[in-house]
């Protein structure tokens, strides 16, 4: 028996493990029902070297033909089934007018946990981050999609962009996550920030989960996939993760412990199985699928703060 419905909108691609590639599988494997609707069909990840000039091919959806999916599952009262949603990568700002009508369709029908993963870029070596996402989707995130999110998980540079303010360390981080939360029913009551670089130690990386109620860190070991690029998608498995585990009734601080454990087990699998077909290491969701549900290390989220109103 199924645990949940969830609706899940983001990127999807033909081969490998990002976007909705990267979320509905672990999610099933969780015991959800998944529907997936795709913002693009690309053949691979936009991380790989480009082929006469394109790192791939495929096309990004217009946001009519997102909307018409939407609509198509509200007539049939799908929605009204859902339990939460899921948004990441849109590839259009007018994606989200879509998101946002299948979130109002659902609640209209009954309490629906809306989980934002503002994908709009990453880090880059020198530290400064690269935005990738389209540039009036930033300013559409933060104005009108934040406001319906009960749940955000912005990486470090994103929650930069988001916040306006320096995120170098977890007490920075903290500060800008804060500036973020709203009382509920008026936009996020929880940030979860991921991809943060833990200041006690180098070889650490952390994820920051800040509500009102408090705040908790989960630091794991840097895994090294040299001489090749780490995976792409770990900030897409691992928001799925989330919700997931915010459904099955968990507080923030559990839900954060085990989806990082999760993803954990996924990255070491991934790291042991090295590159695949494509040349390039891919998240191993499939493989570790056994070590998702029952993770053979298990990392304790640590308070760092007690919560305060907004």
């Amino acid at each position: 028996m199924s645990r949940g419905n969830i609706v899940s909108i983001q990127s999807h691609v033909a081969y490998g493990h990002v976007g909705n590639a990267a979320a509905t599988f672990p999610l099933q494997r969780l015991g959800f029902s998944v529907w997936p609707i795709h913002t693009c069909l690309f053949s691979n990840h936009t991380g790989y070297p480009p082929i006469d000039g394109r790192p791939t091919r495929g096309v990004v959806f217009e946001p009519s033909v997102v909307a018409e999916v939407v609509q198509g599952l509200a007539q049939r009262g799908v929605l009204a089934a859902c339990d939460g949603v899921l948004s990441g990568w849109l590839g259009k700002a007018d994606i989200g007018t879509a998101v946002l009508s299948a979130v109002a369709a659902a609640r209209h029908a009954r309490p629906t946990v809306f989980l934002c993963d503002p994908v709009l870029g990453d880090d880059t070596p020198d530290g400064q981050g690269r935005l990738y996402a389209a540039a009036d989707i930033p300013d559409y995130i933060r104005h009108q999609m934040l406001p319906a999110a009960d749940v955000i998980t912005p990486n470090r540079f994103e929650l930069e962009i988001l916040s306006g303010q320096p995120v170098r360390d977890v007490s920075q981080a903290l500060r800008a996550a804060r500036s973020l939360l709203r009382p509920a029913g008026q936009g996020p009551t929880a940030c979860i920030v991921t991809s943060l670089p833990d200041e006690r130690a180098q070889d650490q990386i952390a994820c920051l989960a800040v509500t009102t109620a408090g705040a908790w860190v989960v630091s794991t070991p840097r895994l090294s996939f040299a001489p090749n690029p780490p995976p792409n998608g770990t900030g897409d498995c691992l928001a799925a993760l989330l919700l997931g585990y915010i459904l099955l009734d968990q507080d923030i601080p559990q839900a954060l412990g085990d989806a990082v454990s999760a993803l954990y087990a996924i990255l070491q699998h991934t790291q042991a199985l090295g590159v695949g077909p494509g040349g390039r290491p891919e998240l191993a969701v499939v493989e570790a699928q056994e070590s998702l549900l029952k993770p053979a290390q298990r990392f304790v989220p640590a308070v760092v703060d007690h919560g305060v109103g907004v």
